[in-house]
């Protein structure tokens, strides 16, 4: 007999204007239906029950959907990040890690700048020609990077800024970008948005 699991989610407003919520399935939940984006469920209802199932894959084409969605959100993914920190597409990683060393200018954060998602003097210092340290351009990474995983997810980058700039739950009521200040922070924003994005690989 197939041993019963109960887990208890909250649902949350994303704030949009839509009638949606947004459920927050747990990561172990997903691993162990092998779920990821894309895939299908089943919703019923029944005597005030929600059940969700997987919906059954039936050929090989499912998973070559879903390899496409992965290729594709990976490319998505890399272009929103080289757009926010103006950098060429051909641009490799140890290209990234080497400008973070050096630092970024106002060039490299124009966008982040017009988005109004850096702190006053640090646009200051940087407009007026200096460039960031290296622990300042490793924050605007993480912040170009939390803020192009949040685009793809909510497919608009005004959206995907709102969620980032209201307190959550999770986070002791701070906001996503306020938990950017340190690597953990980051990683906790991170595993919230992959409980909406499981299976991508960026």
């Amino acid at each position: 007999m197939e041993k019963r699991r109960v887990w208890v989610v909250r649902c949350e407003y994303p704030n949009d204007g839509s009638a949606d919520v947004i459920v927050n399935l747990p990561n172990e939940l997903l691993k162990q239906l092998g779920l990821g984006l894309g895939d299908l469920l089943q919703i019923e209802f029944e005597q005030g029950v929600i059940i969700l199932r997987p919906v059954a894959k039936s050929s090989g084409g499912v998973l070559s959907d879903r390899q496409q969605s992965r290729a594709t959100a990976s490319l998505t993914y890399r272009q929103r990040l080289r757009h926010l920190l103006h950098l060429p597409t051909e641009t490799t990683d140890q290209q990234i890690h080497d400008l973070i060393e050096l630092g970024f200018t106002s060039n490299n954060v124009r966008a982040l700048i017009d988005l109004g998602v850096l702190n006053t003097d640090l646009q200051g210092r940087l407009s007026s020609g200096g460039h960031s340290t290296a622990d300042e351009s490793d924050y605007v990474f993480r912040i170009a990077h939390i803020l192009s995983l949040a685009e793809i997810f909510f497919g608009d980058i005004e959206k995907a800024i709102r969620w980032l700039s209201k307190p959550k739950t999770q986070f002791a009521g701070k906001t996503p970008f306020q938990m950017l200040s340190t690597s953990p922070g980051t990683r906790r924003v991170e595993e919230l948005l992959a409980q909406g994005t499981e299976g991508m690989t960026l």
